[in-house]
């Protein structure tokens, strides 16, 4: 993870310390033989020689009381320090409420290094509204009336909301104008593949469950379709109803994708997860 700005990797690039101080250990050893994991160790007076090889290997953690003399030692300054200090807390978070709370705290961080980075893998799942704004911008065209589109989305939102969802959405590369000046999808592939991306889809998916408990309450049924079936089954046979869940949400994205008269967006959420613990394979 570098920048065209330095050749040293900046560290708001990072949504994972241990990625981060594997990079720029490497790099610091690239400029100066006498840098290395028992000079950082007698630095901060850890005796442990295997102590940051664990912590990298992920078989230990950092403390935060670690952050600031670590990063001194890594060349960080200011900001910078702070960042590595929530990179840490976010991984000490026990709960999801204080995950949230931190990984705020590191995107808030990042927001202000705009220029350093691109947040084209986060943006689609930041908010919950921006992928039905990415729906409703493409297939009607609102002339940039964000104000008009806001109050479309259900619960409505505002049309400052929808203009930063639509700058986030441009930068992020999802949509774009076609040579009419018609807001277009891009369908770039999303990638949920490493332990950040998955807590931001978490958290996403957390924010999709309460507003289907909000139409529960509010929508006619009419408008929506709630429905759950309890089974049991084995941990193989498990995989046969995952794959089953899969091809269902692939069938239902070719329904729509044939569909040339789009009126209005839906969001279809499918949960599959146990009430009980395995009891063990029978003799």
């Amino acid at each position: 993870m570098l920048t065209k700005r330095s050749d040293m990797a900046v560290i708001f690039e990072y949504l994972d310390y241990r990625k981060f101080l594997v990079d720029r250990i490497a790099e610091k050893r690239a400029t100066s033989m006498a840098f290395s994991q028992r000079a950082i160790l007698q630095q901060l007076g850890i005796k442990s020689s295997g102590y940051l090889a664990n912590v990298l290997a992920g078989r230990s953690s950092l403390s935060v009381d670690q952050a600031t003399p670590l990063g001194r030692i890594l060349g960080l300054s200011g900001g910078e320090v702070e960042y590595f200090r929530n990179l840490i807390l976010f991984e000490h978070a026990k709960t999801v409420g204080e995950k949230n709370d931190f990984f705020d705290k590191l995107l808030a961080s990042r927001r202000l290094s705009v220029k350093l980075l691109s947040q084209s893998e986060h943006s689609l799942f930041e908010k919950w509204y921006f992928i039905p704004v990415r729906e409703l911008m493409t297939f009607h065209d609102f002339k940039d009336d964000w104000h008009a589109l806001g109050e479309k989305l259900e619960p409505q939102v505002s049309g400052k909301d929808v203009a930063e969802a639509v700058k986030a959405l441009v930068e992020g590369d999802f949509v774009k104008r076609n040579e009419d000046g018609k807001w277009v999808s891009t369908d770039p592939a999303i990638t949920t593949g490493d332990d950040i991306r998955s807590f931001m889809v978490m958290r996403y998916q957390k924010d999709m469950l309460t507003l289907a408990e909000r139409a529960l309450s509010k929508l006619p049924a009419d408008e929506r379709e709630v429905g759950g079936v309890t089974f049991s089954v084995s941990t193989d046979k498990l995989l046969l109803v995952k794959e089953e869940v899969r091809r269902f949400r692939r069938r239902l994205l070719q329904i729509a994708s044939d569909d040339m008269d789009s009126d209005r967006v839906f969001r279809c959420s499918i949960q599959v997860f146990p009430l009980s613990r395995p009891l063990g394979k029978k003799k």
